[in-house]
């Protein structure tokens, strides 16, 4: 059956189906039933597969479950199986969820690794800590692993979501420094720092570097500037963006 692609994904759907219903001993006997079928590869890829559909559902509690039950069926978690439930914690913002796995896995005597430390990142965005997202950017960088533009955008997303748009800044021209080339989606994150900072000169200045850099500014761009030069009564300047969003076919 597990060697089937086909009843492996209706297994799994089966499997999820229940667990995220909170019928654990209903997912259980399925579990009971299969078990001499997978082996320790395959089965460690199984439950690493489940714990994955239980965090894209938004359910740590879930995740926890089936990376609980992977060790009681004698299976050995690898950083793989904490690096997915701490994604897991990561997607809903609980940070200290996500900070207890880790220890868990440091614990288990695994090393952290650049995945590790982008979904700690993450998790810190996603509950708009953006003091927290720095940390784990410094600690990154501190234990030898190169951050990259993934890690960089949600670090800058962070603390555009709350305004900071000195230490968006410094992060952006540190990733500058350090050989990562921004993206359309990174002078976006700063944009819209700026313009939740009410800010409309800087959202300005970084839409024009943005394009002199080659970069083809979207309908979010645009409405990030809008809403920069709304907030301080600009209403000119607004009107001029927002033809010029029209002017491009961003709308």
């Amino acid at each position: 059956m597990m060697g089937n692609p086909g009843c492996r994904e209706e297994l799994l759907k089966r499997v999820v189906k229940r667990i995220l219903a909170g019928d654990f001993a209903g997912a259980d006997k399925i579990l009971d039933s299969i078990a001499h079928t997978i082996k320790s590869t395959s089965g460690k890829a199984f439950y690493h597969s489940l714990i994955h559909a239980c965090a894209k559902a938004g359910s740590p509690k879930a995740a926890e479950w089936c990376a609980e039950r992977l060790v009681r069926r004698g299976i050995k978690p690898n950083a793989v199986t904490y690096n997915s439930v701490i994604d897991a914690c990561a997607r809903v913002g609980n940070v200290s969820l996500a900070t207890r796995w880790l220890d868990m896995m440091k614990m288990q005597s695994l090393t952290p690794n650049g995945i590790t430390y982008n979904t700690m990142i993450k998790a810190c965005a996603q509950a708009r800590d953006s003091s927290g997202a720095e940390w784990w950017m410094q600690k990154m960088q501190d234990d030898g692993f190169l951050p990259c533009i993934v890690t960089f955008s949600t670090v800058i997303d962070a603390l555009a979501k709350t305004g900071k748009v000195e230490q968006a800044e410094k992060w952006f021209h540190h990733m500058e420094e350090i050989g990562v080339e921004p993206d359309a989606v990174l002078y976006n994150c700063i944009i819209n720092a700026c313009a939740r900072a009410g800010n409309p000169s800087k959202a300005e200045r970084w839409l024009t570097q943005m394009r002199a850099q080659g970069l083809q500014a979207d309908e979010r761009t645009y409405n990030s500037v809008i809403n920069a030069c709304a907030k301080v009564g600009a209403v000119s300047r607004a009107e001029k963006w927002f033809r010029k969003l029209e002017q491009d076919g961003c709308r």
